[in-house]
């Protein structure tokens, strides 16, 4: 009897010594691999980055290490209680990996878009004040304000410090609200875990830099992780009711639609966390601060958070459904009053493109199909790549129905709704590209839902399939993600050819470049008229036509050719890669410009001043001062 009793606390207790030792185990791999993939990024070389990106430029051991850390994680799901410490390590290592790559690779942080915002911080720091004439992201000045408080609390002189490993902080800070969203709304922990990697491995769209969507986009994802988990109401309300009404009216091969709206697995969605009426009302404050957060820092997050928030309630899947009401009346109030200086004079920018949904998807994709021949290769690995992940996740939603005749609505509101964003225009050729973004967390957790649709531990052939897709979609991941690094990385060099310019050029002068090209404008940002690229006009029928675009300043007019704008305009205009010098050369030739400064990334030329006129012998009238030239951009742009 009693060796009967004590033989199964023996098993026990051998099984859990085991599983100890394996979970040591693995994470010992995991963090082996962080190691080995790290030292691996840091020891290659930037030189060998080429028009396919930073993949040229990856050694053999990052990808194994890549391939260890996937491993783990997916093999990981078969445990039948949540392995916490390796799932956290694991997913931790393949943000520092994958999202951190270009970081420990190049020398100097990456994207140019990433220095000018760091410019702006530094301004509001050295002003005390927005400058919305100046430039239009001035109208939503949150980020800015926030980025040179946190500098200037940490005894730093300028933001730059934050932009080489903004990226993989940013990324990480993605995990806590994508884990709360999953688990709000599929059941089990596998899932979410499944969700947080998809998502790792499908981010390509490029926004986790430093900027002010990058920041508004966790916000965001805050904001729908609260609402899900707090105030998703399972029970349905007046409006789904009506529409389950609808539905029984449609014909019978769409009657399923109005049965979804109104049931959708509300039996097999977690329960709502508990909470009291004081933790509600706590909660209703955080949701409302975000959102001013949101609304003040960006132009489209606040939109699609109201719009989620909208969709929720209309579906008897939020209560209290006014809480979109509120976000929304505080989003339009921001606009009215705090982002006048830009809807004053951009009004057909924002309202022009609404509804021409054919003008939006052609300035998303089609005008984006250009340049040189590896450029177009880039780009259909982008578009094939969000086509496979929007595909899997169709696949997923069609298993989940197939597998228990209800789709969780909420997971289909989060996946579905940024479609609209389309009807809302392009967003000055971003639209498709936030649309996957936003549709992104949706999509991973169908994605996981086809991979595991039941709580249950995977079978080993489920397992081996998902390593082995998620191996052979890694490298076109890589393409997508990296595949502009070509003129998107920054050097040394680089970095000295701006900080020569700002030495030599004086307050007020002119600056004009051949194209987008390196760590651009990340000081003394309203202290010089900035008067657009010589890219703007390509081509020109002559040097004369060049010259004229380069306007003449009595503080000086200088011109710069660096070697990211001449990879820019080889890999989207198709020019030559001898196009720096050409353009140097014809310039010098004509007697107007001068070159003070050169070095292996570029040139900077400065346009002789005519000799000054004589003085009048008589007193004049006076002579009106014209102001400052300085343009507005819409701050919308971002070349992908």
């Amino acid at each position: 009897m009693t060796e009967a009793t004590t033989l199964p606390t023996a098993t026990a207790t051998n099984v859990s010594d085991n599983q100890r030792r394996v979970s040591w185990a693995c994470l010992g791999a995991i963090v082996l691999a962080l190691v080995v993939g790290v030292l691996a990024l840091v020891n290659s070389n930037e030189d060998a980055i080429g028009p396919y990106g930073l993949i040229e430029a990856l050694p053999v051991l990052y990808f194994i290490a890549v391939g260890v850390v996937i491993a783990v994680l997916v093999c990981a799901l078969r445990w039948k209680s949540q392995p916490t410490a390796i799932m956290t390590v694991g997913v931790i290592s393949l943000v520092v990996l994958v999202h951190g790559s270009a970081g420990l690779l190049e020398s100097q942080a990456r994207f140019g878009t990433a220095w000018l915002h760091a410019g702006f911080a530094q301004s509001l720091m050295q002003l005390g004040h927005t400058s919305p004439y100046f430039d239009a992201r001035f109208s939503w000045p949150g980020f800015f304000s926030g980025a040179g408080v946190l500098t200037e609390l940490s005894g730093f002189s300028s933001p730059t410090v934050w932009l080489r490993f903004a990226p993989v902080v940013f990324v990480l800070c993605y995990i806590p609200p994508l884990l709360a969203i999953g688990r709000a709304i599929l059941p089990g922990w596998r899932a979410p875990w499944i969700g947080v990697m998809v998502f790792m491995l499908g981010d390509w769209v490029g926004q986790d830099y430093f900027s002010p969507q990058t920041v508004t986009f966790i916000l965001y994802l805050t904001i729908v992780a609260i609402a899900l988990t707090y105030f998703r109401s399972r029970e349905p309300g007046r409006i789904s009711e009506w529409l389950q009404g609808l539905g029984s009216r449609m014909p019978r091969g769409l009657r399923w639609l109005g049965s979804m709206i109104y049931a959708g697995r509300r039996d097999q969605e977690p329960a709502q966390a508990p909470t009291t009426p004081r933790m509600r009302l706590g909660l209703l404050v955080v949701i409302v601060f975000i959102s001013f957060a949101i609304m003040s820092s960006h132009q489209l997050t606040p939109i699609m958070t109201v719009a989620i928030l909208a969709a929720l309630a209309v579906l008897g899947r939020l209560r209290p459904w006014p809480i979109f009401v509120l976000i929304g009346v505080a989003t339009l109030s921001w606009i009215n009053f705090g982002a006048t200086a830009y809807w004053s004079n951009h009004l057909q920018d924002i309202f022009g493109g609404f509804g021409k949904i054919g003008s939006s998807v052609d300035s998303g994709v089609g005008a984006r199909i250009e340049g040189s021949a590896a450029h177009l290769e880039v780009l259909n690995y982008r578009i094939g790549f969000a086509l496979f992940v929007w595909g899997l996740a169709g696949l997923g939603a069609i298993r989940l129905w197939w597998s228990g005749k209800r789709v969780s609505v909420p997971l289909l509101v989060v996946a579905g709704m940024p479609v609209m964003l389309i009807a809302g225009g392009s967003y000055g050729g971003e639209g498709l590209l936030r649309v996957f973004l936003f549709s992104l967390p949706g999509s991973a957790l169908l994605i996981s839902a086809l991979i595991l649709p039941l709580p249950r531990v995977p079978r080993w052939r489920v397992v081996i399939v998902t390593i082995l897709v998620a191996f052979m979609a890694f490298p076109v991941f890589l393409v997508a993600i990296w595949g502009n690094e070509d003129f998107e990385h920054i050097t040394t060099a680089d970095l000295q050819l701006r900080q020569a310019l700002y030495q030599m050029a004086p307050p007020g002068a002119t600056i004009v470049t051949l194209g987008p090209d390196g760590p651009d404008r990340y000081q003394s940002l309203t202290l010089y008229n900035y008067a657009g690229t010589l890219f703007d006009h390509w081509p020109y029928p002559n040097v004369q036509a060049m010259v004229a675009q380069i306007p003449p300043n009595s503080q000086g007019t200088y011109v710069v050719i660096s070697q990211p704008a001449v990879r820019y305009g080889v890999e989207n205009l198709g020019t030559s890669p001898d196009l720096g010098a050409q353009v140097s050369a014809a310039l010098l030739a004509t007697k107007k410009f001068t070159l003070v400064y050169q070095n292996s990334a570029g040139e900077i030329l400065r346009l002789n001043q005519p000799p000054p006129a004589p003085t009048p012998t008589t007193p004049g009238p006076g002579v009106a001062v014209a102001p400052s030239s300085f343009r507005i951009s819409s701050g919308w742009e971002r070349v992908r």
